[in-house]
């Protein structure tokens, strides 16, 4: 009876969550394995990537950007230049509702990286694909770094492109996490075709403020 009026207690008054949430860390080959690497090179560009360990115990994601397309290959896009990292679709879900901010420990080479939060298709359901939400990082050349990046300047994309009208994300089902570069669009320190280098410790969410779920 008693632990029954605790629990109807908790639903009514909601205790607050813990104030973060570990995301992921990338330092094993098995913490690795939940993502995957791509670049414009499957769709016929020349664009690399890799993904892995580097000296330091540290995931690397790097490769060489490229604005070229193979004229040996079938070409599937209209402008090459990308390449990115993803987790794998049959990862999971996480409910992020109660954070406000995204933190991850980096190291860049000067250039811009997006960052992205993929979640399942509620805006609209006549797509297929999910719903995606960018933010980009500035990252310092060769310096680890702490990025924190509020939720709520995350920016709704379709096809890396930022759309006019915007919404709420659904952080309560959130399907994926990425982080992606490109040689076109997106300033930085180093810019356009050539070499990037991205280091990756860990990621976690964070709360900054009081949290009071809707039920």
């Amino acid at each position: 009876m008693f632990r029954n009026l605790v629990s109807a207690a908790k639903r009514v008054f909601q205790l607050q969550p813990p104030s973060q949430q570990h995301l992921f860390s990338l330092t094993t080959e098995k913490e690795l394995a939940a993502w995957e690497h791509y670049s414009d090179k499957s769709f016929g560009g020349l664009s690399t990537s890799n993904f892995g360990l580097g000296s330091e115990g540290k995931a690397v994601f790097w490769g060489d950007l490229s604005l070229e397309l193979d004229q040996d290959k079938v070409v599937r896009i209209k402008k090459s230049g990308f390449a990115g990292l993803n987790t794998k679709r049959d990862y999971g879900i996480f409910d992020l509702a109660p954070f406000d901010v995204i933190e991850m420990r980096l190291k860049g080479d000067g250039r811009a990286y997006m960052t992205s939060l993929r979640t399942e298709n509620w805006v609209d359901r006549a797509i297929a694909d999910d719903n995606s939400w960018h933010h980009v990082i500035h990252t310092s050349n060769g310096e680890w770094k702490i990025y924190k990046l509020a939720i709520k300047d995350y920016k709704r994309t379709w096809h890396g492109r930022v759309l006019e009208e915007q919404c709420e994300i659904n952080l309560s089902r959130i399907v994926g996490m990425g982080i992606h570069v490109t040689a076109r669009t997106m300033a930085g320190e180093i810019q356009g075709p050539g070499p990037y280098r991205l280091e990756l410790d860990w990621m976690r969410a964070v709360r900054t403020k009081d949290f009071h779920r809707d039920f």
